[in-house]
């Protein structure tokens, strides 16, 4: 069994859009997850409590309607008397499968935020399940690089990465031009955190995408598959195993890659 989890993420810059538009494309999402896996068919509301956690969350296939009202649930609010939307937050939902062994699955979503210029306020991400029931086994490449376009065609997303967790030590950094260090000395038996340096976006993953302007001035090292779309965009390919950072070539793959999109990441 391998010791790795995976993650699906996708993220977007600011989007204005209200919940009656977006509710379309979740509900896409959604009746398409559960046509990929039956991981992704049975989703539960989460929360306090384990009676609470395991209360249904909707029903399979998705309708418009309740697609909009699990949106609308989710929007942000001032603190105000009476309640009043804060628009520029956008709305968010979330749910788990009800698993907690090899085959739990989760999911959140961010849209419809446009408060800042932050280009990864908007986001959906996907904790896949360490095997499929369909046929018991470890998800493959081939399987991702499908769930990943999918994805990509319906929320249009700026990055998407098909991600290993125990990767994220490896990731690339940089100094942050805008850190400004801690003057004032720390409360007894505080420990400072920040050190200075940002993550650097487009981010490598076991499966990374990249948009047609960002591909054109990539060249993808040789051993990594590359899929690419009608416009241009790639989705490039660590290898069609599991990655697992146990694995030397896995790894020289994964810093050959880092270094090929360097030029691209801020």
């Amino acid at each position: 069994m391998t010791k790795e989890l995976y993650e699906m993420n996708l993220w977007w810059g600011a989007r204005q859009e209200s919940v009656e538009q977006c509710a379309p494309r979740f509900m896409r999402f959604l009746n398409g997850l559960a046509t990929t896996d039956a991981t992704f068919s049975d989703w539960r509301k989460g929360g306090s409590g384990r009676k609470g956690i395991y209360r249904p969350y909707c029903a399979l296939p998705l309708t418009i309607e309740e697609a909009t009202r699990l949106l609308d649930k989710g929007r942000e609010y001032y603190d105000t008397t009476p309640r009043q939307v804060w628009p520029e937050m956008g709305f968010g939902t979330a749910a788990w499968n009800g698993r907690d062994d090899d085959y739990y699955a989760g999911f959140s979503v961010l849209a419809g935020a446009y408060v800042n210029k932050n280009p990864h306020w908007n986001h959906v991400s996907v904790d896949i399940s360490r095997r499929r029931r369909r046929d018991d086994a470890p998800w493959s490449a081939a399987a991702l690089r499908t769930l990943l376009a999918f994805a990509i065609a319906v929320w249009k997303p700026r990055e998407a990465s098909i991600d290993c967790y125990r990767y994220e030590d490896f990731r690339a950094t940089a100094p942050d031009p805008n850190y400004k260090p801690r003057t004032e000395p720390l409360p007894p038996g505080a420990v400072l955190l920040t050190t200075g340096d940002k993550l650097l976006f487009p981010w490598v993953g076991w499966l990374t995408y990249l948009p047609a302007d960002l591909a054109a001035k990539v060249t993808i090292p040789p051993g990594i598959a590359v899929e690419q779309f009608a416009d241009g965009g790639i989705i490039a390919t660590l290898c069609e195993e599991p990655f697992t950072i146990d694995n030397p070539l896995h790894m020289a793959r994964a810093k050959a890659m880092e270094a090929a999109i360097r030029p691209v990441q801020s």
